[in-house]
């Protein structure tokens, strides 16, 4: 099967009772979908990751408003998986009343003064193991309650190009959680106006972490 796109114009609903299905077969062509507005995940639906064969290029999920979701949302299941990319004019945020699993987060928004708002208390399922963000520009807001914390990248340094911002509003955001010589490599911005941004874990003098 070879790489198709699937465009759609507006907002993309399912519905109570609906289940969407990004496949894989085994291709190594990528599948995309392209959402020119919202996706919107009603109680009661579902959006996952499936299929045969894990292929050899990811499949991706193009979002260009926001990813509104009361049911189950897995970007990840099992061997299956696609990421998620916001991009656009128009800021963009992330609302669940349920737990999301997420594989690759892409934040490449039109400019820095575009954001990403993840703006949810409930868990985030990083079923990627080095990385959950990948900010290539915009501005990543995150702000998830004074409880809240996610995880943005395990075994993988977080860069943030020139044209790109790091904010903490609310909540923990942690980064280099799983490795040496990680941390963040800073060419664009980081604003902090609430909750706490941790780089590293502390645990250990060996595992030295930093901003450069």
């Amino acid at each position: 099967t070879g790489s198709f796109t699937i465009d759609i114009h507006k907002d993309f609903i399912i519905a109570n009772g609906g289940r969407f299905e990004v496949y894989e077969n085994g291709s190594a062509n990528q599948q995309t979908i392209k959402v020119a507005d919202s996706l919107i995940v009603a109680e009661g639906a579902t959006m996952i990751a499936t299929g045969t064969a894990a292929n050899s290029t990811t499949n991706l999920l193009q979002i260009g408003r926001d990813l509104i979701v009361d049911g189950t949302f897995m970007a990840k299941s099992g061997n299956y998986k696609f990421n998620t990319e916001f991009v656009g004019k128009t800021d963009s945020r992330i609302r669940s009343s349920q737990d999301l699993t997420l594989n690759m987060l892409t934040c490449n928004k039109n400019s820095i003064d575009d954001k990403l708002i993840l703006k949810t208390t409930k868990k985030i399922n990083t079923a990627n193991s080095n990385a959950l963000l990948d900010l290539v520009k915009g501005t990543f807001v995150v702000e998830i309650g004074d409880g809240g914390e996610v995880e943005l990248t395990a075994n993988k340094t977080l860069t943030i190009p020139g044209e790109a911002c790091l904010s903490i509003v609310s909540g923990k955001a942690k980064v280099a959680t799983g490795g040496n010589a990680t941390g963040i490599s800073l060419k664009g911005k980081i604003q902090i106006s609430g909750g706490e941004l941790i780089v590293g874990t502390g645990e250990s003098a060996s595992k030295y972490n930093s901003i450069q």
